[in-house]
């Protein structure tokens, strides 16, 4: 029966994002990109782990979420992932503190059809005996696998530290126990009364007919009737104020110390959120923040340091993270916290401020690069705010913020008399373990070969006034020994910690005062860098990448601190049971190919690696005729093609050798390969003889 309220529909006349809201409180939201035949459809339900209720604890909400696409009273299981491959695209679905969301992706032909196959799921989903069974035992090995991932244990043991009452001291997968305990009954009850159109918001972005689409919206979700709340799904215990400082430590089978400090925060619509979000982005977030400064690259008390603001539907947590030697925690903690003091008490600078303001920018619009960021946008900012805009918003929010309003923020939240202190640390007895044309609605790419032989790509794309800078040179584990394995890794780190006119400081301060992020790269076959940026700043980019791949410095200082951060991240992947088994595969599958190889090297090569032989690598590897140079964006494309051959395309014309393909004997019978862990699963991989990314067959094999 049609709903007897009638619909509201409103939209925001500067810009293509529409709303309706149905007359039975079902909101939608959408927004036109025809730069692809494709469309992101984007589903929230309010809810989470926050509106469990009285099954809080047992991860109902995860679990409904993984019961979803397991077929309605109109599907049987099995065919709703055969249907979506039909339409050409994907399905998926998540869990968290405040909602459940639903992702579908497809070709764009296909939005009636795949919105009608949404619509079902959310009012129909069916939960058979036998796949309750079977998706249970999958969310008992997802609790499982969680305990033997160390950053998720660290960050459920701070949240059940943290929190006294509320629900979001719990996991979001819940505890095992519980979950065991739950029946089909109590998942058909609890969907029936969170699944109900009140609660739900959907969101679509891309090739789609703006105008037609409320009619599309209409007759799929109007006669959907509106529910009953239950307030058992609304009603949560408020959290005390922290009263004093609180702690928990755990011991595991790690190589490395990993510490969470937490603060109560705000919540998501405190006017607060502004300055804590500006703080966070000054002391831990990039290269030339506070914290990574301080204990990273001067002091190297710390592997890693970062910090974020997490501001859910109640109040969250301001959260600064580190990875560390065991031995060295409590000196990088008090460290941590004399940096917050000098906010405190001296504030932070202009310079500060205006990176911060500009990273926040560039973030967002780096993720609306797709109409998938798009929708996910839309969704989460209506669902959450009721304001489909509120990124948008949000963003001018953080344009207004003041250094004053940083301290001050800064004095009243991050009281270390009332932080929670979590830490997981090594067993104390363990032993250590060992140019074509382009197609309707895509980017038109150009091909040009420099006069010195170097390759570069230009791609215009005016949706977003962002770009991307790739330099990538041929290298990799292909061109390492065993002796040097580690070292074209080592090089590309080393590409982006001085030039011959900066140091490491200077270029990460330039990237990130343009709201850019710079990250190396090194795998099989090559190695390089990438810079994203706004699109404005582009030609400036370009200068500081030529700079960084022609006046590389190496110096050892930085060669030092970046063979301690190497031999730390190694001793972190055998904290990672999928890295394990992953390194065993390879070197059973390639006994005596590179590819063997792990890209980040072996803890006995990194620190035997010298500044002599980075050099001698990159004299050798970064050439021009070695070199592919990739420009994509928002650009004037006749600029950035004169840019490249007036900087890289000057070089000096120098070839490569490049070596044939390598032997390698397939393997003639079943090689095994083993290794015991102390952990909660096992792992078994299956590896076989591939092919080469230019044969014939690639495709049919990655289909």
């Amino acid at each position: 029966m049609p709903n007897a309220h009638a619909d509201t529909t409103a939209a925001e006349p500067s810009t293509a994002v529409r709303q309706l809201e149905l007359g039975n409180g079902l909101q939608l939201v959408w927004e036109e990109d025809h730069r692809q035949p494709l469309v992101a459809i984007e589903a929230r339900i309010k809810g989470g782990l926050r509106g469990e209720g009285p099954f809080v604890g047992t991860g109902m909400t995860h679990f409904i979420e993984h019961m979803l696409f397991k077929g309605t009273t109109s599907r049987a299981p099995g065919t709703i992932d055969q249907e979506v491959r039909r339409y050409g695209g994907t399905i998926n679905a998540f869990t968290s503190f405040d909602a459940t969301g639903v992702s579908l992706f497809v070709e764009s032909r296909y939005l009636k059809e795949a919105l009608a196959m949404l619509a079902d799921i959310l009012q129909h989903a069916v939960f058979p005996p036998e796949e309750f069974e079977k998706e249970r035992a999958v969310v008992i090995s997802e609790i499982q696998m969680n305990l033997d991932d160390p950053d998720r244990r660290i960050n459920q043991l701070f949240w059940s530290r943290h929190y006294l009452e509320h629900p979001y001291r719990h996991p979001i997968l819940g505890y095992q126990p519980l979950l065991e305990q739950l029946a089909v009954r109590d998942m058909a009850a609890f969907y029936a009364a969170q699944y109900q159109p009140q609660n739900i918001t959907i969101a679509c972005s891309g090739d789609l007919d703006g105008d037609a689409f409320p009619k599309l919206a209409r007759e799929l979700f109007d006669a959907w009737p509106r529910g009953t709340t239950d307030p058992r799904q609304q009603l949560v215990p408020a959290e005390p104020p922290a009263a004093s400082a609180k702690e928990a430590t755990l011991e595991l089978p790690v190589q490395t110390a990993y510490v969470l400090l937490g603060f109560s925060s705000v919540r998501l619509f405190d006017p607060e959120l502004y300055p804590l979000d500006v703080l966070a982005n000054i002391l831990g977030n990039g290269h030339s923040c506070r914290l990574y400064e301080t204990l990273v690259h001067r002091r190297r008390l710390a592997h890693a340091a970062s910090a974020w603001n997490y501001t859910p539907y109640d109040p969250g947590v301001f959260a600064v993270q580190l990875r560390a030697d065991p031995e060295r925690v409590d000196e990088a903690v008090q460290a941590v916290l004399a940096v917050i003091e000098d906010v405190k008490t001296r504030g932070v600078t202009d310079a500060e401020l205006r990176k911060a303001k500009q990273m926040v920018s560039a973030d967002y619009l780096f993720g609306l690069q797709t109409v998938e960021g798009k929708a996910g946008d839309l969704a989460n900012s209506l669902s959450a705010t009721g304001d489909p805009l509120f990124s948008r918003h949000y963003v001018d929010g953080v344009q207004r913020v003041t250094r004053e309003q940083v301290q001050a923020a800064a004095r009243r939240i991050l009281d270390a008399n009332r932080m929670t202190r979590a830490l997981i640390r090594p067993q104390t007895t363990a032993a250590a373990a060992a140019a074509p044309t382009a197609a309707p609605g895509r980017m038109a790419v150009t091909k040009t070969v420099l006069p010195n032989q170097a390759t570069a790509l230009i791609g215009v794309d005016r949706s977003l006034p962002i770009a991307a800078i790739a330099v990538g040179f041929r290298g990799g584990v292909r061109v390492e020994t065993d002796n040097t394995q580690g070292l074209s890794n080592l090089v590309a780190q080393l590409l982006t910690k001085g030039t011959a006119r900066r140091n490491a400081s200077q270029i990460a301060e330039e990237v990130e005062s343009l709201g850019g992020s710079l990250e190396p790269f090194s795998g099989r076959d090559g190695f390089g860098v990438v810079l994203q940026l706004l699109s404005k700043d582009v030609e400036q980019g370009l200068v500081l990448v030529d700079e960084l791949v022609t006046q590389h410095a190496f110096p050892e200082e930085e060669l030092t601190i970046q063979r301690a951060l190497i031999t730390n991240q190694l001793k972190a992947q055998e904290d990672e049971i999928f890295d394990v088994g992953g390194r065993l595969l390879r070197q059973s599958l390639f006994g005596t190919h590179p590819y063997r190889f792990n890209p980040l090297g072996e803890r006995s090569t990194i620190p035997g690696l010298t500044r002599r032989q980075c050099v001698e690598f990159a004299r050798r590897w970064l050439v021009p005729s070695n070199m592919v140079v990739a420009v994509f964006g928002d650009f004037d494309e006749r600029a950035i093609a004169r840019h490249l051959e007036r900087s890289f395309g000057a070089h000096p014309a120098k070839a490569a050798e490049w070596p044939d393909r390598l032997p390698e004997s397939p393997p003639t019978d079943v090689r095994q390969i083993w290794r015991t862990m102390e952990k909660e699963q096992a792992l078994i991989l299956l590896g076989f003889s591939g092919s080469t990314h230019a044969a014939p067959d690639r495709e049919a094999i990655d289909v």
